[in-house]
C-alpha cells in the first residue's frame, strides 16, 4: 500500500490532482517551467540530488523515479531559456555602454543556465544508465548512456557505461575496445577493474569451452 500511495503521490507531483483535464495540468505545468526557468532548474536539481541519495541506499526504483521527474522538469528547457528570459536581440549604440554591459551580463547567466541544464541531464541519463546495468536491463543501460552522450559525447563516464552496455549484449570487442580507449585518454581505476573482470571472464568462458571438446 506504501508503494501504491507514493506512486499517487509522484503523479499527482506531475500532474495535479485528478479532478483536472490532464492535458490542462501538463500545458500549466509546461508553461509555467518556460517562463521561470532558474526555478525549475534549482527544483530539478534538488530532484536529482534526492534520487542520487535514493541510489546510495539501495533504492533503485525510488531513485529512477526521481531521476524520470528530472528529465520530465528539464526536457527541452534548455531551448526555451533564451525565449524564457527575454534574450531577443536588441539594436543599441556604441554610445550605450551600460545597456552593452547589461545583455552581456544577461548572456552569461543565460549561457550559465543553459549549461546547468544540460549538465543536469547528462547525469542524470548516466546515473540512470547505472542503474538499470544493475538491474540487468542492458539495452535500457545503453539507450540511456546513448542519451547521454547526445549531449556530451566524449563524457568519459557515459561512454564507460555503453560500453559496459554492449559488453553485456555480446558486443565484447566493441566495448572493450571503447574502454582500453577510455583508460588511455583518462586513466581511472574503474577502468582498470573493468578490463580484468572481462579478462576473467574471458579466461574462465575459454576454459569452459575447452573442457567441452576433451
Amino acid at each position: 500500500m506504501a508503494d501504491v500511495e507514493r506512486q499517487r503521490q509522484l503523479k499527482t507531483c506531475l500532474l495535479g490532482s485528478d479532478d483536472e483535464d490532464p492535458g490542462h495540468r501538463i500545458m500549466h505545468r509546461l508553461i509555467h517551467h518556460v517562463r521561470h526557468p532558474k526555478e525549475t532548474v534549482d527544483k530539478a536539481i534538488q530532484v536529482r540530488l534526492q534520487g542520487n541519495e535514493k541510489f546510495k541506499a539501495g533504492d533503485l526504483q525510488g531513485a529512477l523515479q526521481d531521476y524520470h521527474t528530472v528529465l520530465f522538469s528539464l526536457r527541452g528547457l534548455d531551448g526555451s531559456i533564451q525565449e524564457a528570459m527575454g534574450a531577443t536581440p536588441k539594436m543599441h549604440r556604441p554610445s550605450q555602454s551600460s545597456a552593452e554591459a547589461s545583455l552581456d551580463d544577461e548572456a552569461k547567466a543565460q549561457r550559465a543556465l543553459t549549461d546547468k541544464v544540460k549538465q543536469a541531464i547528462v547525469s542524470t541519463h548516466i546515473n540512470m544508465a547505472m542503474i538499470h546495468f544493475k538491474k540487468a536491463n542492458w539495452q535500457r543501460s545503453l539507450d540511456c548512456a546513448l542519451e547521454a552522450r547526445k549531449i556530451e559525447a566524449d563524457n568519459p563516464k557515459a561512454r564507460f557505461r555503453e560500453a559496459q552496455a554492449r559488453i553485456k549484449l555480446g558486443l565484447v570487442t566493441t566495448g572493450k575496445k571503447m574502454i582500453e580507449d577510455l583508460q588511455k585518454a583518462n586513466p581511472d581505476p574503474a577502468f582498470v577493474k573493468a578490463l580484468n573482470d572481462l579478462h576473467l571472464e574471458e579466461k574462465a568462458r575459454a576454459e569452459k569451452n575447452n573442457q567441452q571438446f576433451r
